[in-house]
């Protein structure tokens, strides 16, 4: 873990929360791995968000077309429906 890395609860609950930020992203604005912000979010007990926290749904027909006729990969596919993680795609 990096050295003199220090968090408040406050600040942890202000950017994973309030701004949504990823653990990554955290991590990244304070030059270290999201495993360390991890570690501080376990310290202070903030509860990580549900795995579908900004899950959107798409329809199926819609979500094929761009996939299998216009050959799209699932991490453009969520860049067109502003989300970071592919992941995060739902099919109906």
């Amino acid at each position: 873990m990096k050295k003199n890395l220090k968090f408040s609860k406050n600040q942890l609950v202000e950017l994973y929360w309030k701004k949504e930020l990823s653990l990554g992203d955290i991590g990244k604005r304070h030059n270290c791995e999201g495993t360390n912000i991890l570690f501080w979010m376990k310290k202070f007990n903030v509860k990580k968000r549900p795995a579908d926290f900004r899950k959107i749904d798409i329809p199926r027909d819609i979500l094929e077309y761009l996939y299998w006729n216009l050959e799209l990969k699932p991490k453009h596919i969520a860049q067109l429906f502003g989300l970071k993680n592919e992941g995060l795609l739902e099919r109906n």
